[in-house]
């Protein structure tokens, strides 16, 4: 899928681009169950690549005075009608890669807090009419199908794709979900939540019911975050990668930092999903290939959303994943 950001009626950043990541980070008070948005660290990034037959775009603007930060609201859309409001947004740092045969661009913003918007008005995902129904069998019949359903707040009996536990003698301490991006999404109630007693989490998997947030005093102090990713940036690693996001992310890193890492991960060029091929990767080694290109290809599929807590533990807790 392709998309576009609009900005006060006109396009940024190209008549198309493949990947954008959004990123919030957020706490839940063990006692009171407030759940609270980290006051930085909170992005939206888009990346675009394209060949040399197509160099007319405009880029983000910066603020008119150096130093200046000034917020701005953007509407991101898709394709067939998909539109998503990003609001209260401040552009960071940008990335701009040339070569003589394509380009790149990629660009970080960070959602800022004003009087007027807080972060219950950053995302807006009400015209994301993406339709999906949820999986009852694997691409292979004859393999045992195993559903996972995540219910929190609006998003209800959401089919997830993985769900990882990591587990210590005092139960499950950290979990993650993985799960299609859709209108009601798990980040959008997390940001709408904000400043209130944070729904209960839910996951079912065979019938069986694991939940988490569900009645106070929690059992630890939990801290996390919500993430979209769709293109190139799907090609994080599951587990590994995903919780070096929260250990990095934690330690509130400049801006600059967060797009080193954004970029590590735009510049992967691994096997295409259909064809199996490897796609061409940029290095020293291939900077003067012209007979092909790292451009990315449009991904029809639905970006992924994920959820990943920390639950910082000081009691006992059930393991949300057991096999039975």
């Amino acid at each position: 899928m392709t998309y576009t950001l609009h900005e006060s009626g006109n396009i940024i950043g190209g008549e198309s681009f493949e990947s954008f990541w959004l990123f919030v980070r957020f706490g839940i008070n063990e006692q009171t169950k407030q759940l609270q948005i980290q006051r930085s660290g909170n992005y939206f990034a888009f990346y675009g690549s394209a060949t040399s037959n197509s160099r007319d775009l405009d880029l983000p603007e910066f603020g008119d005075e150096p130093g200046q930060v000034q917020t701005k609201n953007y509407e991101l859309k898709g394709k067939n009608d998909l539109a998503l409001g990003l609001n209260s947004l401040a552009l960071q740092e940008s990335r701009c890669a040339d070569m003589s045969n394509e380009s790149s661009h990629l660009h970080l913003f960070q959602f800022l807090a004003t009087p007027d918007q807080g972060p219950d008005t950053w995302l807006d995902d009400g015209g994301w009419n993406a339709t999906y129904e949820n999986r009852t069998m694997n691409h292979r019949p004859h393999e045992r199908f195993v559903p996972h359903v995540v219910s929190f707040a609006d998003c209800s009996e959401r089919d997830c794709y993985w769900t990882m536990s990591r587990d210590t003698q005092l139960g499950t301490a950290r979990f993650g979900l993985a799960l299609p991006f859709l209108k009601s999404s798990l980040i959008a109630n997390v940001l709408k939540n904000a400043g209130e007693e944070c729904p209960k989490l839910e996951i079912s998997v065979n019938e069986q019911k694991w939940t988490a947030f569900d009645a106070a005093p929690l059992p630890g102090n939990p801290t996390g975050f919500a993430m979209v990713c769709s293109g190139v940036f799907r090609q994080m690693a599951l587990s590994s990668e995903i919780e070096r996001w929260h250990q990095f992310t934690s330690g509130t890193p400049a801006a600059q930092e967060i797009l080193d890492h954004l970029s590590d991960v735009a510049e992967r060029r691994w096997r295409s999903e259909e064809d199996r091929q490897q796609l061409l990767e940029r290095s020293l080694q291939t900077a003067h290939i012209t007979e092909d290109n790292s451009v990315v290809q449009e991904d029809p599929r639905h970006p992924i959303e994920v959820l990943y807590v920390d639950q910082k533990l000081l009691r006992p807790t059930q393991r949300m994943i057991q096999y039975k």
